[in-house]
């Protein structure tokens, strides 16, 4: 498994952030966006950002409310080709 956290905050009206390893090694920079998928509103992950890879900026993680602001269940995919590869599930909870 691959444990890692995230922060969110909020900079020139848009909600950004970054994962972060052990103590405080940030890696993996992202917005935040609202979108429709399959009927349902989920928040798109977007780590569509300068500050990344050429690797990296082709994660678009979806965020689903399973616990009204506790705990969410995110799906990660890549955007290979124009569309989303799905490559597994996740889980964000609110500490």
């Amino acid at each position: 498994a691959f444990f890692h956290r995230k922060e969110f905050y909020e900079k020139d009206g848009r909600t950004i952030g970054s994962n972060i390893l052990f103590s405080n090694w940030k890696w993996g920079r992202f917005h935040l966006e609202d979108e429709n998928y399959q009927g349902s509103k989920i928040i798109l992950i977007n780590y569509d950002v300068p500050q990344n890879s050429f690797i990296s900026n082709r994660i678009r993680d979806q965020i689903r409310c399973i616990k009204e602001r506790t705990l969410y269940l995110g799906r990660y995919n890549w955007l290979i080709g124009g569309k989303l590869v799905f490559f597994g599930f996740f889980t964000l909870t609110k500490k």
